[in-house]
Parts: C-alpha cells; structure tokens; sequence
C-alpha cells in the first residue's frame, strides 16, 4: 500500500527536524583532526610525507566547505514548502496576479527550482563518496608512516562511518521530500493553469 503524501506544512516541519548539516560537518572535521594528531608528528615527516599530508588535509578542507553549504538544502525545501502553501491559498481566493508571480519565481529563480534541489542532491551525494575515498586515503598515509597495531585496528573509523551515516540519511530524506514538493507543485500548478483568466496573467506576467 502506497504512502500517503504528506502536506506541504508536514514537509517544512520535517525538513526543520532535519539534523543541522553545519554541526554535523564541524563534528566529522574534528574526528579527522584528531586521528592526524594522535597518529602523527608532522615533525618528524620528510618533504614528501608532509606534501601528501598538505594534500590530503586541502581535500577534505574543500569538502568540508561543500558540505557545509548543504544546509542551505534543508533551508531551500522549508522556504519551498511555505511558498507552495502560498500558491495553494492563491488558488482558493482566485487571486491570479499573485499566482503568476510565485509561479514565475519558481521556474526563473535558481534556489527555488525544483531542478536546483535535484542538482544539489546528487551533489551531495557526489561529496560524500569523495570524503569517504579522501578519508580512507588518509588513514592509509598514516599507517603507512606510522605502522602500528593500534591504528591498524583503527584503520576503519566507526565514529567517521556513523557520521557519514547520518549525512546519507538526511540525503535521504531531503530526496523524499523534494519528491513531495515537486509531486504538490505540479498538482497546484495544473489547478490554476486550468483557469483561463489565470493563464492570461501568466502569459503576461512571462512576457
């Protein structure tokens, strides 16, 4: 049996329960930090050792910053909710001018396209795969130049796996409710461009 599609007041509530994307990034940095610090003394590297070490940390650096900016996907699908709550009101009260705005702004402004969202969820998902493959590289480094039975043991992080967990199940999520508000948009959408006067306002309003 199917699920029912939860409303659109429902999903900006669920993509407000989302865990913080910011905190969580922050978090997974330090667990990196800290295994470079236990397992290592940059001193005692030669020039070669520390460019791989440069290299690695400039890797995650960077992806550290990408996944910080996919908070702004969480924030994107609650400002998406309160705008489709918006036209599905307009759509009631017949006020059309006001429909052929928000329409517009839906397919003309990037950060409320339903493509945009797609398009930085597949990012994300890209992100995460690198950080998995940087993450395993460094680790590799390490025992490489360290060579113990303690990292060795330690070689596969379980706090870094449980943080890449959580990343992948709040992508999860936001996919689901991208699909929501897309499947509502397109039901709202099809209502008001059902009205003649509506389509007159549209046209105009695109023109």
């Amino acid at each position: 049996m199917q699920k029912k599609r939860p409303s659109l007041r429902d999903i900006a509530k669920l993509a407000e329960e989302l865990e913080d994307i910011e905190k969580k990034t922050f978090s997974t940095e330090r667990i990196w930090k800290k295994k470079i610090k236990k397992n290592i003394n940059f001193k005692n590297l030669n020039d070669k050792e520390k460019l791989q070490l440069n290299k690695h940390l400039a890797q995650l650096t960077n992806l550290k910053n990408k996944l910080l900016l996919k908070q702004n996907v969480n924030e994107a699908i609650i400002s998406l909710s309160n705008y489709l709550i918006r036209l599905k009101t307009i759509n009631i009260t017949g006020d059309y001018a006001s429909a052929a705005i928000l329409l517009k702004k839906f397919t003309t402004q990037e950060d409320l396209s339903i493509n945009f969202l797609i398009k930085e969820l597949d990012d994300f998902q890209s992100t995460l795969n690198s950080l998995e493959t940087t993450y395993t590289n460094l680790s590799e480094f390490l025992f490489k130049t360290k060579p113990s039975l303690e990292l060795k043991l330690d070689h596969k992080d379980h706090a870094f796996d449980q943080r890449i967990q959580i990343f992948q199940d709040i992508s999860q999520k936001q996919k689901q409710l991208v699909g929501h508000i897309g499947s509502h948009f397109l039901d709202i959408s099809r209502n008001l461009i059902k009205d003649p006067l509506c389509q007159r306002y549209i046209q105009k309003e695109m023109s």
